[in-house]
């Protein structure tokens, strides 16, 4: 038993003494805003003197506008030093104390069962239980607060939600959680009160924040929402999609993104790029049913293309050709000598010869 006192008072020593920082960080905060205190105090004095000796001279006019400046000069003052003293307050309970501090690791035992502590960090630590949401199991979680970064009192979040048994979404590797993205928390409505917490150096309620954060669901603030935490990869580059994305190849029994799909122009049913062919004749996709083999030329073409097997080039090719042998057929003729026309002239001849005179 005082073993383990012991240790948990070493480790409070450790803890404080990573903190020490956030107290000089307070004081400098404190320091910034007094250093504007004795400029205004000397104003209220020069301004009181000088209404001293107006109303010596009996200057009530001017009497009267230094009242004003001086009143709005005290107002201010007092402004100023309510503002010190917040700031006064915050640094002096930045800063819990040892027993303090002992006190929270020994809740933070009592709730998660144990804490580690990392000199090299230094980081606070705990482990959560298996989270499972909606049926998704999504492992452990090792809750880390980083002492350097909560000391230093600036923007940086010093929380990191790290997965021990990491099941991350399928479209994002970075989210391991539907609250966690990069290692970083989504607090959503927990934030105002988990910076409170930390704030005035309650680790162990900050530290139950974040593990009820990650026990319950709340769609409207998830990186990857719970419907999509699988997704599914794309049959041709690999994308991985929305469950409501997918789209279903009916001849390879595929599913593919937006990107990589499409239909048969032909018969106007879902096809995948890899399950449609562009016909050469119209550019358009034609799935393997929707295209047959010209007989003449042998090229691919869709049923839209081609006309009793022959695709439309082929048939201008034909109907040119029987063009030209008509052509040709006509121009032979009128070329070729009348022999029939010829015959009678030849034989009339000699009866011309012979005829007697009269």
């Amino acid at each position: 038993m005082k073993t383990r006192v012991y240790a948990l008072a070493k480790c409070a020593g450790k803890v404080a003494t990573a903190l020490a920082p956030r107290s000089a960080t307070g004081l400098q905060n404190l320091c910034n805003p007094l250093s504007h205190v004795p400029d205004q105090a000397v104003a209220i004095a020069r301004l009181a003197s000088q209404l001293s000796t107006c109303r010596a001279h009996r200057w009530f006019y001017a009497a009267n506008r230094i009242h004003d400046r001086l009143t709005r000069s005290l107002r201010a003052l007092r402004v100023e030093l309510e503002r010190c003293e917040e700031v006064a307050a915050r640094a002096n309970r930045s800063v819990p104390e040892t027993r303090e501090l002992l006190a929270e690791l020994r809740e933070l035992q009592d709730e998660f069962g144990d804490f580690a502590l990392d000199d090299q960090g230094p980081t606070l630590s705990v482990v959560t239980e298996p989270v499972e949401l909606e049926d998704t199991e999504l492992g452990r979680f090792r809750i880390c607060l980083l002492l350097d970064e909560f000391a230093g009192r600036d923007d940086r979040d010093p929380i990191r939600v790290i997965a021990l048994d990491p099941r991350p979404a399928a479209r994002d590797g970075a989210v391991t959680h539907p609250h966690v993205s990069g290692e970083c928390l989504c607090a959503g409505d927990a934030s105002v009160a988990l910076r409170t917490a930390l704030g005035d150096g309650r680790f162990c309620d900050a530290f139950l924040l974040i593990r009820s954060v990650l026990l319950n669901y709340n769609a409207q603030s998830a990186y990857v929402a719970l419907d999509n935490w699988d997704g599914r990869p794309c049959g041709d580059c690999g994308y991985v999609m929305d469950m409501d994305d997918c789209c279903w190849c009916e001849a390879c029994e595929n599913e593919y993104c937006e990107e990589c799909f499409g239909y048969c122009h032909s018969c106007d049913l879902s096809r995948c790029r890899s399950c449609v062919t562009t016909c050469e004749g119209c550019h358009e996709p034609a799935c393997d049913g929707c295209l047959i083999p010209c007989r003449t030329c042998g090229e691919l073409r869709c049923v839209a293309c081609c006309e009793d097997g022959i695709c439309i080039n082929c048939q201008g090719d034909e109907e040119d050709n029987d063009d030209n042998e008509l052509q040709t057929r006509d121009d032979d003729a009128a070329n070729r000598p009348n022999t029939a026309s010829n015959a009678p002239h030849a034989a009339s001849a000699p009866n011309e010869a012979t005829a007697p005179t009269i």
